[in-house]
């Protein structure tokens, strides 16, 4: 029988019966005022808490408040589960430090989400968390989120290191948009992931960080690595991936057989026609796909879209489509390619495309639909 989940602001759980929590959601976020009760040593005392989900952003928090809040998880020796919401909270890279060790003495502790985006932390603020990171070897599900930090290539190499001590991860997610954390960090976090023997679930969003196309296939060969992945999530917009980072991430498509779920976000990268044939050689043998999103807005694709058409149409197990093409200049006669490729897919049923921006006019977009008729669901978005 699962546990069900209660939910709570802060003075309703600081007046509730504090041992008899299993599974609790705490909402004392946007600037409540922590000091009218302390959530550390309310927590504490809930000896049989097993999953806690607890967002605390938009507090400055101080020193003591996060030292009382560490300590006193660390007395909750049944967590299994942890969602900790720290984003713009002031916490500096001591308190995080600290938190994450006491976390890391929890040995029933095998889940733990923890966002700490909008942080001010530098290269030398990771240098201190990874550090303790490390030790948290028990975990088999980690999601981190630095959004919007200034951690950089120093302290994407030192998380790293220390990522790839965590080697019984299942699922990892890990956000570092807006880090600028350049090839070599990219390539350090790479390293650390080949090493997830027994990894199914990877999400990662790397928007805005300066990586360029070497680093970007490196990065993708050790992705390539962890052979049971079947849910890939990867976010490498607003970069400079050219042709060979395009084709690093159709080599690792290609290499991770067991993919059946793809989420490919590569916005503005300078694909242009010779990138799209690059990623397409390797998408067209991703043939355990049954879910694609690939977001390739703003690329110039042109007629690059009749190789992508092309691949999309033999993949033999691809189901559901969401196709983002905006601001492609793939033109009316393009978009009757791709609509003609599709409609002879032999498995596709759900498609959801955008071609704003690509001079395809209105008849040549009500063709399109015409031709994928056949298909239990079909959206064609277009705007001139």
């Amino acid at each position: 029988m699962t546990t069900q989940e209660t939910t709570f602001d802060q003075s309703e759980f600081l007046s509730s019966d504090l041992s008899s929590h299993q599974k609790v959601n705490i909402q004392i976020g946007y600037l409540y005022n922590l000091e009218n009760g302390d959530i550390g040593t309310a927590l504490g005392n809930c000896h049989n808490l097993e999953h806690l989900t607890l967002n605390l952003e938009h507090n400055k928090m101080d020193a003591t408040q996060i030292e009382s809040l560490a300590s006193n998880l660390a007395k909750c020796e049944k967590l299994s589960y942890l969602d900790l919401n720290l984003e713009c909270t002031k916490i500096n890279p001591q308190g995080a430090s600290q938190l994450i060790s006491e976390l890391a003495n929890l040995k029933n502790l095998q889940t733990l989400i923890l966002n700490l985006r909008n942080n001010e932390f530098d290269s030398s603020s990771l240098t201190e968390i990874s550090s303790a990171l490390k030790k948290c070897t028990n975990l088999t599900e980690l999601s981190l989120d630095f959004y919007n930090n200034k951690i950089r290539q120093e302290g994407a190499i030192q998380l790293g290191s220390a990522l790839k001590h965590l080697t019984n991860i299942i699922s990892f997610s890990l956000n570092l948009e807006e880090n600028y954390i350049y090839g070599e960090g990219a390539e350090a976090l790479g390293q650390a992931i080949e090493n997830y023997e027994n990894l199914q679930n990877l999400t990662l969003n790397l928007d805005k960080n300066q990586i360029y196309p070497k680093a970007t296939a490196a990065l993708c060969t050790s992705i390539a690595k962890c052979s049971k992945l079947t849910n890939w999530i990867f976010s490498i917009s607003y970069n400079f991936i050219d042709v060979t980072g395009a084709k690093g991430i159709g080599y690792t498509l290609e290499n991770c057989p067991n993919i059946q779920k793809a989420t490919i976000n590569i916005t503005n990268n300078g694909l242009h026609i010779k990138g799209t044939e690059a990623l397409c050689s390797g998408l067209q043998k991703s043939t355990s796909l049954t879910q694609l999103s690939l977001n390739i807005s703003s690329n110039d694709i042109g007629s690059g879209v009749e190789s992508l058409a092309s691949a999309l149409k033999i993949l033999p197990n691809l189901d559901y489509l969401f196709l983002n093409l905006n601001q492609n200049d793939i033109g009316s006669y393009g978009a009757k390619i791709l609509a003609n490729n599709l409609s002879e897919s032999q498995s596709l049923k759900s498609l959801y495309a955008s071609i704003w921006y690509n001079n395809v006019s209105e008849r040549a977009e009500f063709d399109m639909k015409e031709t994928l008729s056949k298909l239990s669901s079909v959206s064609i978005s277009n705007f001139q």
